[in-house]
C-alpha cells in the first residue's frame, strides 16, 4: 500500500460473507481496523460494507413455521449481475426440505428457481423455517404462487428490461413432489404421479409391476378423478401449469441414489442365492469379489480427469458414496469393474440401465434414440422381478419407464436434474453459524451475496462502489 489513495480490490464468491477464503466476520472487521488506518473512506464494520439488511419481514406460520419471501425479481437481477439473461425467462423451481442440524430438529424448506439456458447459479425465491415440514401447504405456497403468477401475466423488469416469463418444470424429489402437489406418497397404493396403477404390497414394501398401466393427465389432475391419488388441493393449481407434466422426474434422486444405489447395495449386502439350471439369480457378492471390485475402483481413480466432481473410492464407503459417485458408476465406470464380476445375465441386466441412462443425458442422442432407450428401460424394469425378487420393483425402479417422456419433453437429463439445486442447499446451510435465530442468519448473508455484487472497488473518498 504506497498511500492513501490506493484502491483495494476485493473479490467476492459464495462463500458465507462474501469472502473468498470464508473469512469470519469478527476477522474481516479486525482487517477493517489496520486498513482505515490508511483508507479512512472504509466503513468500520464489515456489515456496512456487505449492506447487511436490518429490516425484514419475516412472516409467521401456523405451528413454529417461519417464512420470509425474497421474491422472485430481485433474484433474476442478482443472476443478471452474473451472466446475460434472454429475452424470454424459462424458470425451473425446486422446493426441498433440508435439516439444519444433525441435534436438532429445524429445518428449511426453500423454494429455489433457476434459469433454464444461463449459467447462473440458482437463488432463493422463498425461505421456511421451523421443526417439521410447513404444516399448512397454502401459508407456505400462497406468496409464492401470487409471485408467479404476477410474473407469468405481466413480465419482469430486470434492470431496465422487459423481459417475459414462462415455467419450465418442477423438478423436485418424490417426497416434495407429493407434499407439494398434495398427492399420497410413493410408498401409497396410488403413489405413482405418472400412471394410474394400484401398487402391489409385497415383503413389506410397495412395488409397481406394471410398465403399460394408463398414464394420468393434467386435465384428471385438475378434476381430481382419482380420489385415491389426491389429498386435496393444491395452490399451484391456480398458476395454470401442468401438475402432472410439468413435474419432472429427477434423475439424481430416482436413478443415482435410487436405483443405482439399489443395485449396489444388493449386490453387497442382498440375500444369499444359488444358481439355477435355468437362468442366473442375482445373489449377493463373495468378499473376495467385492474386494476386487473395490481394488479394480481405486485402480480407476488415477485415470479419472478433473473435470469428475469426485473419484471412485472403494465399496466400502458406499455409504458416504454421493449422487456424482453413484453417477460416474452407472454412466463410466461401472461397465469396466463389473464385467467379470457379475454374473453374465446380471452384468448384460445392468447395461440396460447403464446403456439407457446415457442416450438419455446425451444432448446429441436422447431425442434420436429416444424410444430405443425406453426399450432399454422398459426390459431393465421387466427382468428385475425374475432376476432379483418382486419386491425390488419399488417406485423408484418402475418410474425408469416414464423417465424417456419428460427427455422428450424438457430435453437432457442434465438439464432438468437436482444437482444444481442441491449444491446451492450446501450453502444455505453454510449461512447458518449459530443455534439461534436460524431464519435471519439466512436471510442477512443471502441478501448481502445479492447486494454486495461480484467486485468492489475501495477508495479513500468513496466506501465502495459496485
Amino acid at each position: 500500500m504506497d498511500g492513501p489513495t490506493t484502491p483495494l480490490l476485493c473479490v467476492c464468491s459464495n462463500r458465507p460473507h462474501g469472502a473468498q477464503h470464508n473469512v469470519t466476520q469478527t476477522s474481516f472487521g479486525s482487517l477493517l481496523e489496520i486498513l482505515r488506518q490508511f483508507h479512512p473512506g472504509l466503513p468500520k464494520d464489515l456489515r456496512t460494507l456487505l449492506r447487511t439488511p436490518t429490516d425484514y419481514n419475516i412472516r409467521r406460520m401456523a405451528g413454529s413455521g417461519e417464512y420470509f419471501h425474497f421474491g422472485l425479481r430481485s433474484g433474476l437481477e442478482a443472476c443478471s449481475m452474473s451472466c446475460s439473461l434472454p429475452t424470454h425467462l424459462q424458470l425451473q423451481f425446486n422446493i426441498d426440505g433440508l435439516p439444519l442440524f444433525k441435534s436438532s430438529a429445524r429445518e428449511f424448506w426453500p423454494i429455489l428457481c433457476q434459469v433454464k439456458g444461463a449459467s447462473a447459479e440458482p437463488f432463493v425465491v422463498g425461505l421456511y423455517c421451523g421443526k417439521t415440514k410447513p404444516q399448512s401447504l397454502e401459508d407456505f405456497l400462497n406468496e409464492f404462487v401470487a409471485d408467479i403468477q404476477a410474473a407469468l401475466k405481466n413480465g419482469v423488469v430486470v434492470n431496465g428490461c422487459d423481459r417475459t416469463v414462462a415455467i419450465h418444470c418442477f423438478v423436485c424429489d418424490a417426497p416434495a413432489r407429493a407434499f407439494v402437489k398434495n398427492v399420497k406418497g410413493h410408498t401409497g397404493y396410488f403413489g405413482c404421479d405418472k400412471c394410474t396403477q394400484e401398487g402391489d404390497y409385497v415383503e413389506n414394501r410397495m412395488t409397481f409391476p406394471r410398465v403399460d398401466a394408463p398414464l394420468r393427465t393434467d386435465q384428471q389432475f385438475e378434476c381430481q378423478t382419482d380420489e385415491d391419488h389426491h389429498r386435496g388441493s393444491t395452490p399451484l393449481l391456480a398458476l395454470g401449469f401442468g401438475l402432472v407434466s410439468g413435474f419432472a422426474l429427477d434423475y439424481m434422486h430416482l436413478v443415482c441414489l435410487g436405483v443405482t444405489r439399489k443395485l449396489l447395495m444388493y449386490w453387497l449386502t442382498g440375500p444369499i442365492r444359488r444358481h439355477d439350471r435355468d437362468h442366473c439369480v442375482a445373489s449377493r457378492l463373495s468378499a473376495t469379489l467385492v474386494s476386487l471390485l473395490s481394488q479394480r475402483l481405486v485402480a480407476l481413480s488415477k485415470f479419472i480427469p478433473k473435470e469428475f466432481a469426485r473419484k471412485p473410492r472403494p465399496v466400502a464407503d458406499i455409504d458416504r458414496w454421493k449422487a456424482t459417485e453413484f453417477r460416474t458408476f452407472l454412466l463410466y465406470v461401472g461397465p469396466v469393474v463389473l464385467r467379470g464380476i457379475l454374473p453374465d445375465r446380471v452384468y448384460k441386466h445392468f447395461l440396460l440401465l447403464s446403456a439407457g441412462i446415457t442416450i438419455l443425458c446425451s444432448a446429441q442422442y436422447c431425442v434420436k434414440f429416444n424410444n430405443f432407450a425406453n426399450q432399454l428401460l422398459t426390459q431393465f424394469v421387466q427382468q428385475c422381478k425374475e432376476i432379483y425378487s418382486p419386491s425390488f420393483l419399488v417406485y423408484n425402479v418402475h418410474c425408469l419407464v416414464h423417465l424417456t417422456a419428460d427427455v422428450k419433453r424438457f430435453g437432457p437429463l442434465d438439464t432438468f436434474s437436482s444437482f444444481p439445486f442441491e449444491n446451492q442447499l450446501r450453502f444455505i446451510k453454510r449461512h447458518v453459524r449459530k443455534g439461534a435465530a436460524q431464519l435471519p442468519q439466512a436471510i442477512r448473508r443471502i441478501a448481502e451475496r445479492r447486494q454486495i455484487g461480484c467486485v468492489c472497488v475501495f477508495t479513500r473518498r468513496s466506501a465502495f462502489s459496485v
